[in-house]
């Protein structure tokens, strides 16, 4: 996203708050003009001030009084006016925040399977922090600075009009500098937060396989690619700081040139008696405020530039396409289990098929086993019929309807899935069970657990069903964890069943009393089981063998075996 629809944007959520908005203004004119007033009553103080025995005390003590009470106002206004803005810009943060959280949940499977989660999760955490520091600074720099240029010009005026026209005159050089240098450092910064995104998905992706790394020995290797991005962000952070940190001094110097010139044309005009030294004492305080917000904006362009960038890389993220929506918002009940594959085609790429033509009829509480080598899309078939992706052609159908005409959320409550990936959220075992189905009771929770077999280690868990469970918690192991997996389908008992190498991480004893609990589950259920183990879908009432995205042979195992086809070799290879 270019800066300048990113700049856009960022005044698109901005205008939400409004009435933090307002108040920033309405502080900050109040701010200004006092700030504003005194240099005014300064120079009107010098001037009680001509030559000694000439000083008028009582007109210095009430101009040094007003300059007291105008301090205290500042004092309190600038408070407030930084209350305000922090609070513009932390709503702002949260602002975007909250649409990103929301945003992932309405983002089809395809894309995330295909971005790298520490890019995603830079963007969410570091790139929103960014935009809402950058806008802080914009607030705090900018309502103020255009109020302060403003007040500052119409009060040089009335001192001088000679001289105003000169700081005027100069001022479009400075601005110029700073745009030209400030247009660059964008390009770099956006770079820049590219890179970090990368580095951040490569550190995430090493430290959850460090145990892989160390047992081959490739820790070397991966310090070497690390090395490689973190050079390449040195070098795009280095250059955007180097450029952006040009127009600061640049303008400074300019202002410097021309406060330089002032005071010297001043001196000639207060001895030819155009004006008083008070004035010009006004006058160059004036020129040093005009000029402050210029320096003040060009010295922190380095984070603006850069929290800019980062707001790009989230309203990127932001506008990414969302799932299909649902064709209908009614919620309609199956009117059975029979599930149905019409001529269905699918491909990640759109150029290479993973299924193709696939037809399969599976009758209610019919139980279905899919096997085939790794890559013959087993697993691709569930997740179409879980409509994490969509077909490409042909259409899947569940109690003679189409699954686009069921909505998401009534479709996927009606489905239990085991996965081989086991998920478990930074919460208590109980609540990890109960994730499904929240208004489950403990007797509920505790049944299922032990018809998942996982009752028994929970209860001598330090803290039993109220132990403190992390994603890379290692108080459980990865079976552990699958038999809290499971656990949550029995205590959802769904009308549909999908078990994906539901029992890859358990040992080969429990395994067989966990799959006892499983028929139990599925008796009556329309299931799919997903497995490379054929010894656990030897019961299934047909197995589908599955080659290069299509039905190759379906029987009992019995009949398969007999066919002494591709499923025999695959039994007897195992």
């Amino acid at each position: 996203m270019d800066r300048k629809a990113a700049v856009k944007r960022i005044f698109s959520y901005t205008r939400s708050f409004k009435g933090y908005f307002l108040l920033s203004v309405i502080l900050s004119v109040v701010y200004v003009v006092s700030v504003l007033f005194i240099p005014i009553l300064a120079g009107r103080a010098i001037d009680c001030m001509v030559g000694r025995g000439a000083v008028d005390m009582p007109g210095v003590i009430t101009y040094v009084g007003v300059i007291g009470l105008l301090t205290a106002i500042i004092a309190i206004s600038k408070y407030f006016i930084d209350l305000t803005n922090n609070a513009l810009s932390f709503s702002f943060m949260k602002a975007l925040r909250n649409n990103a959280m929301k945003k992932i949940h309405k983002l089809p499977a395809l894309f995330l399977d295909k971005t790298a989660y520490g890019d995603i999760v830079s963007r969410i955490v570091s790139d929103t922090q960014q935009a809402g520091d950058g806008v802080l600074l914009a607030l705090n720099q900018g309502i103020s600075g255009i109020f302060t240029l403003a007040g500052t010009v119409i009060f040089m005026f009335i001192v001088n009009w000679k001289m105003t026209l000169i700081v005027l005159v100069s001022t479009p050089l400075a601005l110029l500098i700073s745009w030209f240098i400030s247009k660059y450092s964008y390009g770099m910064f956006k770079k820049s937060n590219g890179c970090r995104g990368e580095a951040t998905s490569y550190m995430e992706e090493a430290l959850s396989g460090e145990d892989i790394i160390q047992a081959f020995g490739t820790e070397e290797k991966k310090e070497n690619e690390f090395k490689t991005l973190n050079d390449e962000f040195c070098k795009y952070d280095v250059k955007a700081m180097f450029f952006s940190s040009l127009p600061n001094p640049g303008t400074r110097f300019v202002y410097a040139l021309i406060y330089a010139g002032l005071v010297l044309g001043g001196a000639f005009l207060v001895i030819d008696g155009q004006i008083t030294v008070g004035l010009l004492a006004s006058f160059l305080s004036y020129a040093v405020q005009f000029t402050k917000p210029f320096n003040e904006i060009t010295d922190v362009a380095a984070r603006v530039q850069n929290a800019i960038a980062c707001a790009g890389r989230v309203f990127e993220f932001l506008d990414e396409p969302e799932e299909v929506p649902d064709t209908t918002s009614e919620e309609k009940e199956f009117s059975d289990n029979l599930v149905e594959f019409r001529d269905v085609s699918f491909s990640y790429d759109k150029k290479t098929p993973v299924i193709e033509g696939f037809d399969l009829k599976v009758k209610p509480g019919e139980k279905i086993a899919i096997v085939g080598h790794t890559g013959c899309g087993k697993t691709t078939l569930m997740n179409l019929l879980m409509r994490f992706y969509d077909t490409d052609s042909g259409s899947i159908l569940v109690g003679g309807r189409n699954i686009k005409k069921y909505s998401r959320k009534e479709r996927r409550s009606r489905f239990g899935m085991v996965l081989q990936d086991t998920w478990i959220k930074s919460a208590s075992i109980r609540e990890n069970i109960a994730f499904g189905k929240k208004d489950a009771t403990d007797e509920e929770i505790h049944e299922a657990a032990s018809m998942a077999l996982a009752d028994g280690f929970i209860r001598r868990m330090p803290e039993g069903y109220d132990t403190v469970l992390g994603e890379g918690d290692d108080k459980l192991s990865q079976g552990q964890k699958q038999l809290i997996s499971i656990a949550r389908v029995f205590l959802s008992r769904p009308e549909i069943l999908i078990l994906d190498e539901a029992t890859s991480s358990i040992d080969t004893r429990t395994e067989s009393r966990v799959q006892e609990a499983f028929d139990k589950l599925m008796n009556g259920r329309t299931s799919f089981v997903v497995a490379h183990r054929l010894s656990t879908v030897e019961n299934a009432d047909r197995i589908i063998v599955m080659d290069k995205g299509k039905i190759v042979e379906q029987g009992d195992h019995r009949q398969l075996l007999e066919m002494g086809g591709y499923y025999h070799r695959l039994y007897n290879s195992m």
